[in-house]
């Protein structure tokens, strides 16, 4: 039996589950500890991934929802978060555990790819609202891939956000930025207040382009305030006055906590063709 790998690089763990037959038959994840050298860090994921290759042989396919940008030969070129990694040959290294194809999306779209196939609809926005903030477009039965949604300007001249920029959603809706208010002697409930805003604003902009049907919410902020989506809801009706009922729907991600991981392993268990419309694929010659 073949076995393929899903594989979520998120911004306080690394994640990963094995799909045969078409079923996960096995999950294991380790924490990304942003305090180490980057090779460091990832140390821990590659002897986890030797082990279970040393007992069933190479993966078929690996499939890499991931949080850092990574360059056409799957280098780390940007990652916010976590600078330091930047210049990590994060593809080359794993390439030794998969037999034929190595592919890998940013982690938002991974997670849309993962939301729009559970509740089966042409059109969603997804957003992860973790340690920053990502997320993917799904329109006309199709991903628009590579779309940083968190990097989206919601306040002009507002918070400086981790990319450099000023009033990213990011910098008012992920845990650091939750982090940062309560540090400065704000309360959690008017951080709370604003993100919800924030991301409403985020959203309108986003419904008028896209016209979505549903918007799902993955992320470590949307476990500790399970009412975020309700809240967000409330927000866009604000800010939509007279026709509430053409708005989407904002809900949790039916594919729970792990929206991202989920992705990747459905782009595990797709075709090669399949996979090439939404991911990268490291170049053979990179694999040798």
């Amino acid at each position: 039996m073949t076995h393929a790998l899903g594989l979520d690089i998120g911004g306080s763990k690394m994640a990963w589950g094995v799909l045969a037959g078409g079923r996960v038959v096995d999950t294991d994840q380790v924490p990304l500890d942003a305090g180490l050298p980057a090779r460091e860090a990832v140390q821990p994921l590659l002897d986890r991934l030797s082990a279970w290759v040393a007992r069933v042989g190479t993966f078929s396919a690996l499939v890499i929802g991931s949080a850092p940008t990574l360059d056409a030969g799957g280098i780390i070129e940007r990652w916010p978060n976590h600078p330091h990694w930047v210049g990590l040959p994060l593809g080359p290294l794993l390439a030794d555990f998969v037999r034929q194809e190595l592919a890998w999306c940013d982690d938002g779209s991974a997670a849309t790819v993962a939301d729009a196939s559970r509740l089966g609809v042409a059109s969603l926005i997804h957003l992860s609202l973790g340690t920053g903030v990502g997320g993917g477009v799904w329109t006309e039965g199709r991903l628009l891939r590579d779309r940083e949604l968190g990097h989206l300007i919601v306040q002009p001249a507002g918070e400086r956000c981790s990319c450099g920029r000023q009033g990213c959603l990011q910098a008012y809706a992920s845990s650091r930025s939750l982090a940062r208010h309560t540090a400065d002697g704000g309360t959690v409930q008017d951080w709370l207040d604003r993100a919800t805003r924030m991301t409403a604003h985020c959203l309108i902009n986003l419904h008028e382009l896209f016209r979505p049907t549903v918007v799902t919410l993955s992320g470590g902020i949307g476990e500790q305030f399970p009412s975020f989506p309700d809240d967000v809801m409330r927000q866009l009706k604000t800010l939509d006055r007279g026709t509430p009922e053409r708005l989407p729907q904002v809900i949790r991600s039916p594919s729970g906590a792990n929206a991202s991981l989920q992705g990747a392993l459905a782009l595990a268990g797709m075709t090669p063709d399949q996979r090439a419309s939404i991911c990268q694929v490291l170049p053979a010659r990179s694999k040798q």
